[in-house]
């Protein structure tokens, strides 16, 4: 026999449950997968518990389902529990595959959810607020802008140590220049969208305008593992700094944005107009292809049918163009990054 009685169980207090998954909301949810670079959590929180199937480091895969973890929130009552958990999950740090960690920050922050109108309609009338379209958000760029400023003079003085002459005032990293004062404009690349932004020294910082936006004033410190901590305006802001091979990630308030920083040294082999193609956006299988060579179409229309981790993808055409080949057929097993379709030139 049980050795308690239900009498006997006490209920106290209320839960909420979270489910943070590989996921990219801004893609009706369809799963991500990738090497998790960061993985990041608050600590000595007494009222969270979490269980993670993964850790830093670890690869998210298409063969298994792609969650990340669950983190359990208890209070008081409902609304305690809600708030600890949308504190907990603002302060995480997730990288790498794209997570729905913004999301549920902002599913716990809603008031509709806080005051339970809720029903299965809830996410498709509020997708506006939970899943926000545009670009990255001001302070995000001058967390970004200021994290690569940090670490592009971290670079710098180590390279500098190394050579002839360490203390050359040639290669100094101050804001001393003859016959003006030094300003440049960084060209970062986030989520599809070129970000011009204009930088120069302030004081201990940077003052930091993107362009057509305000100018913010921004310093701080960048410490080895990646923890950005800055004064942007008159806030005290954390944020994570992620260095790749190709650029950064961002981590702020439960949010990853993915920075390339653009080279002019380098050359720039992006192709504009209607050339280019259309690649898997991960591991899967082709269940349709809707396109043959010499189909021309026009922007949004469907091309190929992609299944991957019990999800499918429909890939559109970006614009309107000529269809120049079709790399893979109904049934075929793909790799991510397989270019599927390429278009003629025009």
């Amino acid at each position: 026999p049980l050795p308690l009685t239900q009498d006997e169980i006490p209920l106290e207090g209320h839960a909420v449950e979270a489910r943070l998954y590989a996921e990219d909301p801004a893609k009706s949810f369809f799963p991500s997968t990738g090497h998790l670079v960061r993985l990041r959590m608050p600590q000595n929180r007494p009222e969270i518990r979490t269980d993670m199937g993964v850790r830093k480091g670890d690869e998210v895969t298409m063969f298994y389902d792609p969650m990340i973890g669950k983190i359990i929130a208890h209070g008081a009552d409902r609304h305690q529990a809600i708030g600890a958990l949308a504190n907990f999950l603002r302060q995480m740090e997730v990288a790498g595959p794209k997570t729905n960690l913004r999301f549920l920050e902002r599913v716990m922050s809603s008031e509709a959810f806080r005051a339970a109108h809720l029903d299965t309609g809830f996410i498709d009338r509020h997708i506006e607020e939970l899943v926000p379209k545009g670009p990255a958000p001001a302070e995000v760029i001058a967390l970004a802008a200021l994290g690569h400023l940090l670490a592009r003079d971290e670079r710098q003085c180590a390279q500098q140590l190394e050579t002839a002459e360490p203390h050359s005032p040639w290669a100094a990293n101050d804001a001393f220049v003859l016959g003006g004062h030094r300003r440049e404009v960084l060209r970062l690349e986030c989520d599809g969208d070129t970000l011009m932004v204009g930088v120069e020294p302030s004081g201990e910082g940077w003052r930091i305008q993107p362009e057509g936006g305000e100018a913010l004033v921004a310093s701080g410190t960048l410490s080895a593992d990646g923890a950005l901590l800055a004064t942007v305006g008159t806030r005290r802001l954390r944020a994570g700094f992620v260095a790749q091979a190709k650029g950064f990630v961002l981590v702020h308030e439960g949010a990853s944005y993915g920075f390339d920083p653009h080279d002019a040294l380098e050359a720039d082999d992006a192709a504009e107009g209607g050339t280019g193609a259309v690649t898997a956006p991960m591991p899967g299988k082709v269940i349709q292809v809707a396109v043959k060579p010499g189909d021309r179409v026009k922007k949004g229309s469907a091309l190929v049918v992609l299944e991957a981790m019990k999800m499918e993808q429909t890939l559109s055409a970006a614009s309107d163009g000529v269809v120049a080949s079709v790399n893979a057929g109904e049934g075929d097993q793909v790799d991510g990054g397989a270019v599927l379709v390429t278009f003629e030139e025009e």
